[in-house]
């Protein structure tokens, strides 16, 4: 690249002193760029123009979707893939982060009956029914987002009252924060009636299976709101 640039560089030169002529250099920048074209045909650029001035450049590589699942290759055309590289760079990004987190809840109602599914096979001789799990986690799930919701007033709170001092709302946001495991903790002790010993255990394996399903439902949401970008 380097080579092709100093040759652009040296007739460009000649051209300013009339020894090549335009028709010629024009010639020869068209047989460089169709070069380059040819050294990488999975990458393409897409500059955006404001007021006739570039503001930012987007550069797509087409042979990362060889390591995708097939879903997503037969969707991610090379057209497809402009518009939606175009979309996100011109509006830096906003639309893409507006279908992100109206995914999410989707993705959040995705994840309730895996995680029964997976309290199902930790419980297998609690004879009870896939439903009870799935409610059980339902209810947790509530008390969620009611704490994330008390949370986030909480915040706002002390932020706004001026003689509340920091580190006690600091303080009561983390003790808040660390009350939600142990809740699920205590809940799976409660409702299914084992062991603390059998109750870690399977508590754990719940915690792996959860953070788990969280990462895969987040990737879903994810790729949704990339392809509905460019829809």
């Amino acid at each position: 690249e380097a080579g092709l640039e100093q040759a652009r560089d040296t007739m460009t030169e000649l051209n300013d002193r009339g020894l090549v002529s335009d028709e010629v250099l024009d010639e020869f920048v068209k047989e460089i760029d169709d070069d380059d074209e040819k050294e990488s045909p999975g990458r393409f650029s897409i500059t955006v123009d404001e007021e006739g001035q570039r503001s930012s450049e987007c550069t797509v590589d087409l042979e990362d979707l060889e390591d995708m699942p097939p879903w997503v290759q037969r969707r991610a055309t090379p057209e497809r893939l402009k518009k939606i590289c175009e979309r996100i760079t011109f509006d830096a990004g906003d639309s893409f982060v507006n279908l992100l987190l109206d995914n999410l809840p989707v993705a959040l109602i995705v994840l309730l009956p895996l995680m029964a599914l997976v309290l199902k096979m930790l419980y297998p001789l609690s004879r009870r029914y896939f439903v009870e799990h799935l409610l059980f986690f339902i209810h947790f799930h509530a008390f969620f987002f009611l704490i994330l919701t008390l949370q986030i007033l909480f915040s706002r709170l002390g932020n706004a009252v001026p003689f509340v001092p920091k580190p006690a709302t600091d303080l009561i946001l983390v003790v808040a924060s660390f009350y939600v495991p142990v809740y699920l903790y205590k809940a799976m002790r409660k409702v299914y009636g084992q062991g603390h010993l059998v109750t870690i255990f399977k508590y754990s394996l719940l915690q792996v299976a959860y953070l788990l399903g969280l990462f895969v439902t987040f990737i879903g949401a994810l790729l949704f709101a990339l392809i509905s970008v460019g829809e």
